[in-house]
């Protein structure tokens, strides 16, 4: 699907709704207070990063939009749902996230079925407004994925345990066409107790989904822990190739520390630290991340300033570095709403 396409059918799924907003306001004292009508109406949400970058080993910068991501979603029947997100300047291209529809069958669960985030590894699972710093985790090289397929996720009642599951396409998201002989598998479960959030998960791909090509295994474990303003993470991945003794790790380490303030452009300050890094094809790369930012909120919006300076560390077989993989200074701002 080409983006002028994606745009184009993304902008009439949103026109055709308003309609029915119009429709539901208007006879809304002929249905009554009990109607269900309401629930046709969908909850709009939409985040904004855009940074500027200043490369400290080569002198070269550039202005860039990180994403523009409008989603939508809602209830069309009592134990169903839907959520349809584009990202409309993903550094510059239209990408389309997710469009699945979701079920309720029974207490705890739910049935996914669409284009869903595959569910493995904690930051690269991750929204952009949830980010503690200007750019995703090193981890995210092995562990984010997008795909189509089915999965479903299931609350122990009771309980913070949480188990999802499913089984996707080994071709890329952005084609829904070709034909698999080969599915990816993927399991993750986590619980939270006292501030502690552990996380395992197990995931099996062959890129492309075809039989002449090795298929990988990887794992993935997480910790974090949070009190009061502050928080810990640790992650990491581990990946195996069938038929070879190539693998590839990644791992991540960081801190963030808040306390509000009162401030006219802020009410919330902040300080992060990341020490992260990944090897693949026997090529390490290391990096330290210092930062700050500063919270404006009100309500469920928000605007956050944020200044991080990234340290490099590549091992002596490292092939050429590009600017935008090398030290550097970012400074820019993310909005929610």
């Amino acid at each position: 699907m080409t983006t002028k396409r994606l745009a184009t059918l993304f902008l009439v799924a949103s026109a055709a709704v308003f309609p029915v907003m119009a429709q539901t306001d208007a006879s809304a004292d002929s249905v009554g207070r009990e109607s269900s009508a309401w629930k046709y109406i969908p909850k709009f949400h939409g985040v904004m990063r855009t940074y500027y970058e200043w490369s400290t080993a080569t002198g070269k910068s550039r202005f860039e939009v990180n994403n523009a991501r409008l989603n939508a979603g809602g209830y069309i029947l009592p134990k169903a749902d839907y959520f349809l997100q584009v990202d409309f300047c993903n550094n510059g291209k239209i990408t389309l996230l997710d469009a699945y529809a979701r079920l309720y069958p029974a207490e705890g669960l739910q049935i996914y079925a669409g284009q869903c985030r595959v569910p493995f590894s904690v930051e690269s699972s991750r929204a952009p407004e949830k980010y503690h710093f200007a750019s995703v985790g090193l981890v995210a090289e092995l562990g984010n994925l997008r795909s189509v397929g089915v999965k479903a996720g299931y609350t122990i009642p009771k309980s913070s345990v949480y188990l999802e599951g499913g089984v996707f396409n080994g071709t890329d998201r952005s084609d829904h066409t070709q034909w698999n002989s080969q599915l990816t598998y993927s399991i993750k479960a986590n619980c939270t107790y006292a501030g502690f959030r552990p996380e395992v998960a197990f995931m099996s791909r062959v890129p492309g989904g075809q039989d002449d090509v090795p298929r990988f295994n990887q794992g993935n474990v997480s910790l974090s822990w949070t009190l009061g303003g502050f928080m810990i993470e640790g992650e990491y991945i581990r990946r195996e190739y069938t038929g070879s003794d190539a693998s590839a790790e990644a791992w991540d380490v960081f801190a963030d520390y808040g306390f509000d303030v009162d401030w006219k452009l802020a009410k919330r300050l902040s300080f992060q630290a990341r020490y992260d890094g990944v090897t693949t094809a026997d090529i390490e790369r290391k990096r330290i991340t210092i930062g700050t930012t500063a919270r404006y909120s009100c309500q469920n919006a928000f605007i956050d300033f944020r200044i991080n300076y990234e340290q490099y560390f590549y091992s002596e077989n490292a092939g050429k570095i590009s600017p935008s993989g090398n030290n550097k200074l970012v400074a820019g701002a993310v909005l929610y709403f």
